[in-house]
């Protein structure tokens, strides 16, 4: 702060507001002097006019005594007169002294008013924080200079700036560390927010704009519809998810919210001889309630189906043929002359239920090939629906309890 903000001069139509104390003020039209005691303005001005005039000629009377005393002469201020080359007197009138010129002062030391405190007559000091006005901020039409508002405890420590409203507050661009991948943005949705630190969702970025004869523009893939891929499509050049000319799609089943149209899915082997029908969910299934089991298909060398043993023919038994292996009725080779026994209809020794997976047979079937184990009228397959080491069947899933086990075997 300059010394012309705290002793001013001007009209005194140009007096500025009080409010600043210890503040001078020197009407320049109406010779008056007034102070600013914080409220209002004091006036100070001292008396116009001297009542006496003494004219000081010898050094000699400006040494009697240390002062000119007045007395009765005097009962305002008194000019007195001094002859060059004649030091200057003190001057004594009504019990008060008046000095002039002002002695000399130290550096940095302005004529005011009492720091604090009720008013005082003006006094040489330096000048102290309350004589300065603090800086107002701009709000938006401009602030006022000033001196600079006193920080409070803490800011620097949280590294604040002094900003141009006149507060001390931290600038927006000094931000604390953050985790990787992540960006200062508004928020994903909703209204207007302030920005935070958050990873980038699909609604941050723009969707790539497909070519409709000028060209597109880059961005991100659209989001497919639900379906899509297994209807066969692909992102075409206009930005559209569609099945690539020349391609018939496979039919989507109903999972719930319909299907769509296309080629029938390929059937699985056997699944005719099975008694399979295309599902509206897009499976090949034998129909709950057919009141029909599939008849199983026999190995032609790339393995069978369980199924439904085949009706035998007229005079099978009679005959004594078997089911072979290939599904038909056949009767067995022999070999070298040894005697071929046969069990039939045997029931595998074992608990039925409760997880047991473990049965034995009462003989070790010889080939063990002959095996022919049903469950529940249903061929099984062995290394497939069990396993057979010597004489003990071993299931890979245990049968249930209302389950029924039967054995053809030759040993």
């Amino acid at each position: 702060m300059t010394l012309p903000n705290v002793i001013q001069l001007g009209p005194f139509s140009g007096r500025p507001a009080a409010g600043s104390e210890g503040h001078l003020y020197f009407a320049s039209d109406t010779g008056r002097q007034y102070r600013d005691n914080g409220i209002s303005w004091d006036d100070v001005t001292p008396p116009a006019a001297p009542a006496t005039s003494h004219y000081v000629t010898t050094q000699a009377e400006a040494a009697l005594p240390a002062s000119v005393n007045l007395g009765a002469l005097a009962t305002g201020l008194v000019k007195i007169t001094v002859a060059a080359g004649v030091a200057t007197p003190s001057i004594a009138a009504a019990g008060t002294d008046y000095a002039t010129p002002y002695a000399a002062q130290a550096a940095a030391e302005v004529l005011a008013g009492p720091a604090t405190g009720p008013n005082a007559a003006p006094a040489f000091r330096a000048l102290v924080a309350s004589d300065l006005p603090v800086m107002t901020g701009d709000s938006g039409a401009g602030g006022v200079k000033g001196a600079v508002p006193a920080p409070g405890a803490g800011a620097a420590a949280a590294g604040e700036y002094l900003k141009a409203d006149g507060a001390w507050s931290v600038p927006p661009a000094v931000f604390a560390a953050q985790n990787a991948a992540k960006v200062l943005a508004g928020p994903t949705s909703g209204a207007a927010a302030v920005p935070t630190f958050r990873a980038l969702a699909p609604t941050d970025l723009p969707a790539m704009t497909g070519d409709s004869g000028a060209g597109g523009a880059q961005g991100a893939v659209p989001a497919p519809a639900a379906g899509t891929a297994a209807q066969g499509k692909y992102l075409k050049a206009d930005g559209t998810w569609s099945v690539p000319p020349g391609t018939t799609p496979a039919m989507t089943g109903d999972t719930g919210a319909g299907g769509t149209g296309g080629t029938v899915p390929a059937p699985t082997a056997g699944a005719a001889a099975a008694g399979k029908y295309l599902k509206a969910d897009g499976t090949w299934s034998v129909p709950p309630g057919s009141g029909s089991t599939p008849v199983m298909i026999g190995d032609t060398g790339t393995g069978g189906v369980a199924g439904s043993v085949p009706a035998p023919g007229a005079g099978t038994a009679a005959a004594g043929k078997f089911l072979k292996a290939d599904g038909t009725w056949a009767v067995p080779t022999g070999g070298g002359g040894s005697t071929i026994n046969f069990a039939d209809a045997e029931t595998p020794a074992g608990a039925i239920g409760g997880g047991n997976v473990n049965f034995t047979l009462a003989h070790t079937p010889n080939p063990s090939a002959s095996l022919q184990l049903f469950k529940n009228g249903v061929l099984q397959i062995q290394g497939v629906d069990y396993t057979l080491t010597v004489a003990a069947v071993a299931f890979v899933t245990a049968p249930d309890a209302n389950d029924t086990l039967v054995a053809f075997y030759r040993y």
